[in-house]
């Protein structure tokens, strides 16, 4: 696990070295804003004004991703 507050080359780096110690290639999912149980929601909705979408994600939103890239429907997509 990376700190949140590491340098964002350094943990793609890490990840990509992980993944050819182990023989696999991954993909990863950045941080960003997420309304999460015992989140500041003013805090998580001014961050999200921030964000490309204009709102922070839901955790749903992000664990639809995470199941389709583990799915056999994603074997062919790669990278950051």
């Amino acid at each position: 696990m990376v700190h949140p507050s590491a340098d964002p080359g350094s943990v793609i780096e890490q990840d990509e070295l992980l993944g050819q110690g182990l023989g696999i290639d991954g993909s990863r999912l950045p941080g960003g804003p997420v309304y999460s149980d015992g989140a500041d929601r003013e805090r998580i909705d001014a961050l999200g004004a921030t964000t490309l979408f204009g709102r922070a994600a839901q955790v749903e939103e992000i664990a639809e991703v995470i199941a389709f890239l583990a799915a056999p429907k994603a074997s062919y997509i790669t990278g950051p």
